[in-house]
């Protein structure tokens, strides 16, 4: 007889155990809850040959023009283009021995306009890619003679140093995006 009620006692036990409370929300409730979470956006937008950034809010059922203005300035568009994280660079080709590079950085919402082969005269030069490591900016060019064979470069600037710091590293074979 005692097996019995040890039987009947774990039988009520997994009843009263088993049964819903009403301030208890079951997998399909939670399931049907949505999560909306308030954001902001950049969208960089291109016409006419020109990059610009246009600022975004979002709400739980909309996405509409933020009223800030970034300060993202207007950029020519290229092929040479950087982006990691935050951190978005475009390099804009000034005259055939002349550039600039500008970094924009989204989160602080600053830009840095980086000057670039001041230091070279009459030449015909061709930027292939740029890159951001930590405070480095590194610019990949092809410097094009007529009359002798391409030569191939990588220079390296510290954004963190105010005065001019520029390293050129001669490469033996053409460097690619």
């Amino acid at each position: 007889m005692k097996t019995y009620s040890i039987i009947y006692a774990l039988l009520a036990l997994v009843v009263i155990g088993c049964s819903t409370s009403s301030d208890s929300d079951s997998i399909e409730e939670i399931g049907d809850k949505e999560t909306f979470f308030n954001a902001d956006y950049v969208l960089l937008q291109e016409s006419n040959g020109v990059l610009s950034a246009q600022l975004l809010k979002s709400s739980e059922t909309r996405i509409d023009l933020s009223q800030f203005e970034s300060t993202f300035s207007n950029v020519p568009q290229t092929n040479v283009l950087f982006s990691k994280g935050s951190i978005f660079a475009s390099y804009s080709q000034l005259t055939d021995c002349d550039g600039q590079v500008t970094i924009h950085d989204f989160e602080d919402d600053t830009s840095e306009i980086i000057p670039l082969f001041e230091d070279l005269v009459a030449c015909d030069l061709s930027v292939t890619s740029i890159n951001i490591n930590g405070n480095l900016l590194y610019v990949t060019y092809v410097l094009e003679e007529v009359s002798e064979p391409n030569m191939y470069f990588a220079r390296a600037i510290d954004l963190s140093i105010s005065e001019e710091n520029i390293v050129d590293v001669e490469l033996d074979k053409k460097p690619t995006q």
